[in-house]
């Protein structure tokens, strides 16, 4: 399968980083459970808002038409001569996976509206529409990109030094691998 653009690839960083951000515990136990009881209506809708302003919806939308770019190629690297054909079906089908957004939309702003106070969710909804957060918001993707090269360099000498070090250790018990 085609891998996908630099663009989309910041898009799609920034939307897990939302995501994980959205999921991940950021308050003691005691406290997550009671923000995680049920959410009013007003957080659920100030959770909306958040997402709206901290471009999830942006990198949610730029990969519906990757995904769909990534399937056509898939059929046309076997059936070239249905490159034509296979650009208009994908262009028909956009609509009705961008209106499968709501969704995912829904289910970030529960997670979120689960987490947090309805003040907790006015403080970062004025954050994000301050100039700091609109800044934020708009170098989000470049640091993502550089945080994603800067693990996969360090991953990549972090077993390199393991391998290393177990050839070493297991050479001291007499095997060579």
């Amino acid at each position: 399968m085609p891998s996908l653009s630099a663009p989309t690839l910041r898009g799609g960083f920034l939307a897990l980083g939302l995501a994980v951000a959205a999921f991940a515990p950021s308050q003691p136990a005691a406290a997550q459970q009671a923000v995680a009881a049920k959410p009013s209506a007003a957080q659920v809708q100030l959770a909306r808002e958040l997402i709206e302003l901290n471009g999830s919806l942006r990198a949610i939308d730029d990969m519906v038409p990757a995904y769909l770019e990534q399937a056509r190629n898939m059929f046309v690297v076997t059936n070239p001569d249905l490159a034509a054909p296979l650009a208009e079906v994908a262009a028909s089908l956009r609509p009705e996976f961008l209106a499968q957004r709501t969704e995912v939309v829904d289910g970030i702003a529960l997670a979120y509206a689960s987490r947090f106070t309805e003040a907790e969710l006015r403080e970062l909804v004025t954050f994000y529409q301050s100039p700091t957060g609109r800044k934020f918001i708009s170098v989000l993707p470049a640091v993502l990109q550089d945080s994603f090269q800067r693990m996969q360099a360090w991953s990549a000498k972090l077993s390199e030094q393991m391998v290393a070090r177990m050839r070493v250790e297991m050479r001291k018990k007499g095997h060579e691998l």
